[in-house]
């Protein structure tokens, strides 16, 4: 989970307005809304790369979502993972 809810990448601008595009205007879960933009940046056909030394410190403010947003976070993160996960069966 900490690879799909990072969201700490570079990607191309315009393919990723392209990617996101499906999910404009939908009713979802978006409290963890990295892991939401990891699956559909996956579903239009982006790759995940990691690099072996390109790496941060990441620390968790009391603002953070997971905080704010609690439950919701849990709910939203275990939506889009099943969601991730039924692409590979495809």
């Amino acid at each position: 989970m900490w690879v799909l809810n990072s969201g700490n990448f570079i990607v191309d601008k315009n393919l990723y307005n392209e990617a996101m595009e499906p999910a404009l205007g939908i009713e979802q879960p978006l409290s963890s809304d990295a892991v939401a933009i990891s699956y559909y940046w996956l579903k239009y056909g982006g790759k995940i790369k990691l690099t072996k030394d390109l790496w941060h410190y990441h620390r968790k403010r009391w603002d953070s979502v997971s905080f704010t947003e609690g439950e919701n976070s849990h709910i939203s993160a275990e939506y889009f993972k099943q969601k991730i996960l039924y692409l590979n069966l495809k």
